[in-house]
């Protein structure tokens, strides 16, 4: 059967936050997603101004081929959502790729224990009706990656003991549209204060910047 997956961008980075910071990447972002943040940084991913391609995964192969990577990441919008994510995954790993996958957390897959996979929910996004998607997340492993201003990291360290996570991240919600370098320090800087308010001594939350926003800002393709 010949797999197909809608597509609005693909190529080669860097990881930029998270256990994988630094890895050479190819990443794929998806088409579609099951949430309407608001201040998306993404919003191309729902096909708002950019073409979308229909790719089968020979497709990413050759694209790291191309750039001699060896490591893919799915992202979006919401990967989850596209129908043959998960034959991809096996196809890109028969033959040698390693594959992670970012979320938002809210549709759980199994057979991920191969795949590093980062949760990221937004404060929104930490309601009951998500609960058994973030508890079966968590108990396979999955990194947990919150996103917030000042004002969520209450809520987040109460999620952070619900899942009763080792560890997890944590970082300013920044749109780069409406902010500069100096703008985006003084947001971890605050986030970071309200962390050491709320979190306490032997509790892992570990607050990171957006790397690629620190260097791109709002530029695509990077």
């Amino acid at each position: 059967m010949i797999t197909k997956m809608q597509i609005t961008e693909m190529f080669p980075s860097v990881n930029g936050e998270g256990d994988e910071i630094g890895h050479r990447t190819l990443f794929v972002r998806t088409y579609g997603c099951n949430a309407d943040c608001p201040g998306c940084d993404t919003p191309y991913s729902k096909g708002e101004g950019c073409d979308i391609e229909t790719i089968e995964p020979q497709a990413i192969l050759d694209e790291c081929k191309k750039f001699n990577l060896k490591h893919v990441t799915f992202t979006g919008g919401e990967p989850f959502i596209q129908k043959y994510i998960m034959e991809f995954i096996e196809w890109l790993q028969q033959r040698g790729i390693v594959i992670s996958i970012e979320t938002n957390g809210m549709i759980f897959r199994d057979g991920m224990r191969r795949v590093h996979v980062v949760v990221s929910p937004k404060p929104w996004m930490l309601i009951t009706k998500n609960r058994d998607s973030y508890f079966r997340w968590a108990v396979i492993g999955a990194t947990f990656k919150f996103a917030g201003a000042p004002d969520d990291v209450r809520r987040i360290r109460k999620w952070f003991k619900i899942l009763r996570l080792k560890k997890a991240y944590i970082q300013p919600w920044i749109d780069p549209k409406k902010t500069n370098v100096t703008g985006m320090r003084a947001a971890f800087l605050n986030l970071l204060d309200e962390v050491n308010k709320q979190f306490k001594a032997g509790e892992d939350i570990r607050v990171v910047p957006q790397m690629h926003k620190y260097i791109w800002l709002d530029k695509r393709g990077v």
